[in-house]
């Protein structure tokens, strides 16, 4: 379900933060995943839609952007995100985000955000966000 509010999130290990430019008249709430457009390079709230690109990460605060550009952060690295679907056949598996706060293990559209590389069955999946990439290139 798409996050309407700040969500705190976890981090375990090593993670960098990159510099994002968010697309404007926007909310973005903290923990959001995020995906940076294939084209254009603008961060925005991920959804099961095709060409997003396979950068993404977690908004590092939540953000109001109006008509002006803002630039926020992301947390790229290892991120437990909640998935009651958690389940130890998913490690190693890519990761699909079919909205800003929910992952899937297949996904319509939408490109992979990362890998699976550990899990809290049935209630969270640790995504390593390094490990995205385009769809097409699974082909």
């Amino acid at each position: 379900m798409a996050l309407a509010k700040d969500t705190p999130y976890e981090v375990q290990g090593v993670s960098e933060l990159l510099r994002v430019l968010l697309t404007t008249s926007v909310t973005y709430y903290k923990g959001s995943i995020l995906q940076l457009t294939a084209a254009g390079g603008l961060a925005i709230k991920a959804s099961d839609t095709a060409a997003q690109g396979g950068t993404s990460g977690v908004l590092t605060e939540g953000v109001v952007v109006g008509a002006a550009s803002v630039y926020a952060s992301i947390e790229r690295g290892r991120v437990w995100i909640p998935f009651a679907s958690a389940a130890q056949a998913n490690v190693g598996d890519y990761v699909y985000a079919t909205d800003d706060g929910t992952i899937a293990m297949s996904a319509t559209n939408s490109d992979p955000i990362g890998k699976v590389i550990d899990v809290r069955v049935g209630v969270a999946s640790l995504v390593d966000f390094r490990c995205g990439l385009p769809k097409t290139a699974l082909a």
